[in-house]
């Protein structure tokens, strides 16, 4: 019976003892955590360690959260009494790592872990407070954006705010956060684009090393006004033949170039600066003036204003020499129709017989001839006109009819009319009269009219293929063209052709030819053309330069040959030709002052090649030249080549032909 107690009492110390060392303390909390707390701040609590006995083993606290635990706090305790201790746990990336979220803390005595408190929140996040609220601002200002940013557990802030505005050319800024407030000023340049941008703000603070700890991030946007800052003319031609119309367009652009829609004012203005005409437009649509088929050449104005704008464009109003010709009830009738005064001999074809008419007009002045010819029917060519006229009289001729002359005539047959009557009635009173007056002669005879006859022309030196022919007037394709001359100054003494000179131009005219270029002779100057309609391209400078290198090459080894010299100037020039080609030829007709100033310039050239501004303005940088002073005159003369890779192939060959290189 004794055994079996002791057996018992035994069983109960070791029980009793197990126990002791499992259950060796209690842990509480005078107070619980906070419910939020952010990175940056720190936990403040106090635990109470109360022993079950005597309390001997090592005592662990932890931070546990949804993204980590962090052993916060440890000691080896011996003791039988009640133990309190303050622990503060800093919320450092340091010292708890990535430990945020929603969080306990727990304790460990011995083997077992348990949880000591409520569940708290531990944060990163930063609240900002900022809305332009889609406000419109102009590009090339400072714009002031001004904010707050708050902890989650609305602690002010003190870090950094950076400020991005996107667009073509990002702007940053960045600014200091104090107190949980931010100014910062965003300059935008002038060239911002217009439209709407999208603005993100971002809040951060940092720890020592750097590394972010509470972050915020917001969006916002902003509105950038489009600013007019560039207002164009935009011409269809910037040369107009009189009785053509002017056309043209208005474009307004912002800052960046992009187009603006608004209403634009034109005022069309004369070489005096007379308005001629107001229009309201749209920007972009076409706008129309006609010009006056005999308005007078002259540097005009296209003046523009839109959105407090204002832009001008000078055109020209360029030469244009036309005559038109009728024949009305036997009468040859001469109107200037262009605009500068018409000073030409005119080819009148009737039947056979060619007659010149050298016709002197003013600019819509008329000049009237009489046409006659021995009976019968002749088929007329005069300008445009051709058609079947009936004439009468006794030799082809044209005589001047004027209003003097008009006058004259009519005074005459009143009084023929009046003689005639009276005669009658003198003979009728007078029975004995017996002599008819249509019996009597005249002792002298009617003076004959002067008649105007072709003068043959001297046989032409060159001989090309395609005979190019200068018209005064056509109907045909209007084109901008190069144009060269070949100006011979001694012709009266080449002008036979031997000595070696008609093979070297027939050799020149080969050359043209090869390029598709026509030449028209007349007397000493020798014209080429390589008009677009031919050449199926309008890029014809290049070629055309190289082409006049090449004749004068051809006219230097002929000079070195051949006893009989050739004495040239060569010119080369650019501007609008009219075209007609069929299978007479090839017609053409000069806008302007294009032929005269080519001739001009060629004449003063002393065996080389001179360009005129406007052919000047047409080559490539490449092409460098220099002003050789001509007085009256815009000439320039080929200093050298730069190459460049686009055009190596034919620069190398210009070098190679005409300097040796």
């Amino acid at each position: 019976m004794i055994k079996g107690k002791q057996k018992g009492v035994v069983i109960f110390v070791i029980l009793g003892l197990f126990l002791i060392s499992f259950v060796s303390a209690g842990v509480t909390l005078e107070k619980e955590p906070l419910s939020l707390y952010n990175l940056k701040d720190k936990i403040e609590i106090t635990a109470k360690i109360t022993p079950v006995g005597t309390l001997s083993d090592l005592v662990i606290f932890y931070l546990s959260c949804d993204y980590g635990e962090t052993e916060v706090y440890k000691e080896f305790l011996f003791s039988e009494t009640e133990i309190t201790k303050d622990i503060v746990i800093p919320l450092v990336k340091e010292f708890i790592g990535d430990s945020i979220g929603t969080c306990t803390i727990k304790y460990k005595i011995g083997e077992d872990k348990e949880v000591l408190s409520d569940e708290f929140k531990i944060s990163n996040l930063i609240n900002i407070n900022f809305d332009l609220n889609g406000e419109q601002y102009e590009p090339g200002n400072i714009i002031m954006m001004n904010g707050t940013a708050f902890r989650e557990n609305e602690k002010a802030v003190d870090g950094t705010v950076e400020i991005r505005v996107e667009g073509e050319k990002e702007i940053f800024v960045s600014g200091e956060v104090i107190e949980g407030n931010f100014l910062v000023k965003v300059p935008f340049p002038d060239n911002f684009k217009a439209g709407t941008h999208n603005v993100k703000i971002k809040v951060y603070e940092q720890n020592k090393y750097a590394e972010l700890t509470n972050v915020g991030e917001k969006n916002s946007f902003i509105v950038i006004k489009q600013i007019p800052t560039n207002l164009e003319i935009v011409l269809d031609e910037y040369e107009i033949l009189p009785g053509d119309t002017l056309k043209g367009s208005i474009v307004l652009r912002d800052q960046t170039g992009e187009k603006i829609n608004s209403n634009a004012y034109v005022a069309i203005k004369n070489e005096k600066e007379e308005m001629l005409q107001k229009l309201e437009v749209k920007t972009e649509e076409q706008f129309e003036y006609p010009i006056k088929y005999n308005e007078a050449p002259g540097k005009w104005v296209v003046s523009v204003y839109s959105e407090e704008l204002i832009n001008r464009m000078d055109f020209n109003i360029l030469e244009k020499e036309e005559i038109s010709i009728d024949i009305v009830n036997k009468t040859l009738i001469l109107e200037n129709k262009g605009n500068v005064y018409y000073n030409h001999t005119v080819p009148i074809v009737i039947g056979d017989e060619t007659i010149n008419v050298s016709v002197s007009l003013p600019v819509g002045e008329t000049e009237k001839y009489l046409i006659s010819a021995p009976k019968g029917e002749y088929n007329i060519q005069a300008g445009d006109f051709q058609g079947l006229v009936s004439l009468t009289g006794n030799v082809v001729k044209l005589e001047k009819i004027s209003e003097k002359n008009l006058s004259y005539i009519k005074i005459i047959a009143w009084a023929f009319m009046a003689l005639i009557l009276g005669f009658v009635s003198y003979t009728f009173f007078r029975k004995g009269y017996k002599k008819t007056f249509f019996g009597r002669k005249r002792g002298k005879k009617a003076k004959k009219p002067l008649e105007l006859k072709e003068i043959p022309e001297k046989e032409k030196l060159s001989n090309p293929k395609v005979k190019a022919e200068l018209s005064l007037s056509i109907t045909g394709t209007k084109q901008n063209s190069p144009i060269g001359c070949i100006f011979i100054k001694n012709y009266e003494e080449v002008s036979s052709g031997i000595g070696g000179v008609k093979e070297t131009l027939n050799s020149i005219i080969s050359l043209i030819e090869n390029k598709k270029g026509v030449v028209y002779e007349n007397r000493g100057n020798l014209f080429f053309l390589l008009p677009p309609v031919r050449t199926k391209t309008f890029k014809n400078e290049m070629p055309i330069l190289d082409l006049t290198k090449s004749i004068e090459k051809v006219l230097k080894e002929h000079n070195k040959k051949f006893k009989q010299k050739i004495d040239y100037g060569l010119s080369l020039n650019f501007g609008t030709i009219v075209t007609k080609e069929d299978k007479t030829g090839f017609k053409f007709m000069s806008m302007g002052t294009l032929m005269t100033e080519t001739k001009k310039i060629a004449n003063k050239s002393n065996e080389e090649i001179l360009l005129g501004e406007k052919f000047k303005l047409r080559l490539t940088p490449e092409v460098k030249v220099e002003n050789v002073g001509l007085e009256g005159l815009n000439a320039f003369r080929i200093t050298g080549i730069s190459e460049k890779k686009d055009n190596s192939a034919f620069i190398n060959n210009f070098l190679k032909k005409n300097y040796g290189k």
